[in-house]
């Protein structure tokens, strides 16, 4: 794949660079010759609680300066204590208003698209309940980000993540329960490969509500970097564009044994994108 189309295509997440700072993730895109950032809010890269349009005008700023756009905007909400599935409507109610915050800033960050998680339920607990504050959850949202122009990237997880969207069956029930035309979903193909589905499936079940495709490699599960896995990555790249997907995807390159060296991890990636053909 020639230089020109891996810049076009291919985004890079800024959560493997969480042990460096922001200014060095910027050096290493810079370095690795790509253009566009899938942001992650992470605090000490880009702080959305005390962000204001100062603060997101010098992100945009520094990012313009070395030629990088967003393609997503990506905020921390697994690590964080915050879950829209929670029984507890305090800790619900602050979850909810959060992610509204994030919302306003994907709409200043000018970002396509914002990602967001369902939040889990509790094990000992019944989980259709929690499923269904979920949804009611992400309807919510779905409508805010309507008013504001931002579309929302629902991301299936693991079941260590989340007990409640694992696979695309749970995708594309939730998508189409809220029905909301900005609301839509994240294509992890690493997660994909873990319970042995395929692109195909995604594209039969959401068809256009596909926003944000991860790719990475994996043993299946894990964040590797290219050929550190086992997962057929360049095949995966082809199944993407014969069902006509032509949106961003993010390089989701953030296992911990790149912690000390992310920017040759992703220079791996890159490496190995370029000996794709077509």
């Amino acid at each position: 794949m020639d230089v020109e189309k891996i810049r076009e295509v291919f985004s890079v997440m800024n959560n493997a660079y969480a042990s460096y700072t922001f200014q060095f993730f910027l050096d290493s895109m810079e370095a690795l010759g790509l253009t566009k950032v899938d942001l992650w809010g992470g605090v000490q890269h880009f702080d959305p609680y005390c962000v204001d349009t100062g603060y997101i005008r010098s992100t945009l700023r520094k990012l313009a300066e070395r030629g990088l756009s967003v393609t997503a905007y990506t905020p921390e909400i697994l690590a964080y204590p915050y879950n829209i599935a929670s029984e507890d409507d305090e800790v619900r109610g602050e979850s909810i208003a959060y992610i509204e915050r994030n919302i306003w800033i994907a709409a200043q960050l000018e970002a396509p698209v914002m990602l967001l998680s369902p939040g889990w339920g509790m094990w000992d607990r019944p989980k259709e309940e929690a499923r269904k504050r979920s949804v009611d959850s992400l309807a919510l949202l779905a409508q805010r980000a309507e008013t504001l122009g931002v579309r929302l990237a629902l991301e299936h997880l693991t079941i260590q993540s989340s007990n409640l969207l694992n696979c695309v069956g749970d995708v594309q029930k939730a998508v189409s329960e809220i029905g909301n035309p900005y609301f839509g979903a994240v294509l992890d193909l690493g997660q994909m490969s873990v319970f042995g589905e395929n692109v195909s499936d995604y594209f039969q079940a959401l068809g256009d509500k596909v926003f944000v495709v991860h790719m990475m490699d994996g043993g299946p599960q894990g964040h590797l970097a290219f050929g550190d896995g086992v997962l057929p990555l360049q095949q995966y790249y082809a199944d993407l564009q014969a069902c006509g997907y032509r949106g961003p995807i993010t390089l989701e390159i953030n296992d911990g044994r790149y912690a000390r060296d992310p920017h040759h991890a992703l220079q791996q990636c890159v490496a190995a994108l370029r000996c794709w053909e077509g």
